[in-house]
């Protein structure tokens, strides 16, 4: 568990330097662009890699039990999730949510860490998840005190954004399918 909290406090506290405008820019000047994004990064995955063995190696503590339904509609809303996700991680993805929201990758995580909060009751699982999903929620409430607003560019043409939702759907299907490699758990 320690691992898990680890990883947790690391990637959020990485994630909310952008917040504090200053810290961040007083890094960039110590130590250069270049360098700064690549600490970033390395300290990003180092984060997630502490997260992923800290939660296959907690120990299950029960704190409720699931609701029957929860495994049901957490896949359900999975999908929602990775379009919401990946609107704003695939850089310029030809996705309406961005014209809804200057938040949709937080958004993702959000409805993400609902879905899996529905399907898991177990002390390590409801940290990793509400923890990303307080996170999720501070970001956007900090990006909008920012002044960051949706794009109001035209929403992208039809076929562009059927095409961005077919690949969102691959990605789920892959995910359902792999789910049992990547986390021990089968969805089925």
């Amino acid at each position: 568990m320690g691992l898990l909290v680890a990883g947790l406090f690391l990637f959020i506290v990485l994630h909310l330097i952008p917040v504090f405008t200053g810290v961040r820019t007083s890094l960039i000047g110590k130590t250069g662009p270049g360098l700064y994004k690549g600490l970033f990064s390395v300290l990003s995955i180092v984060s997630i890699v502490l997260i992923v063995y800290g939660l296959k190696s907690a120990a299950f503590v029960p704190l409720y039990d699931p609701p029957g339904w929860g495994r049901f509609v957490a896949m359900l809303l999975m999908l929602p999730a990775l379009y919401l996700f990946f609107s704003t991680s695939m850089g310029p993805a030809p996705s309406s949510a961005k014209v809804v929201s200057a938040h949709p990758m937080s958004w993702g995580v959000i409805v993400w860490s609902i879905a899996h909060l529905l399907a898991n009751g177990d002390v390590a699982h409801v940290t990793l998840f509400s923890g990303m999903g307080l996170y999720s929620v501070v970001s956007i409430v900090s990006g909008n005190a920012r002044g960051m607003v949706p794009s109001l560019a035209s929403r992208p043409p039809i076929k562009a954004e059927a095409g961005f939702v077919a690949v969102v759907v691959l990605v789920y299907l892959a995910i359902i399918f792999l789910h049992p490699y990547i986390t021990g758990v089968s969805l089925f």
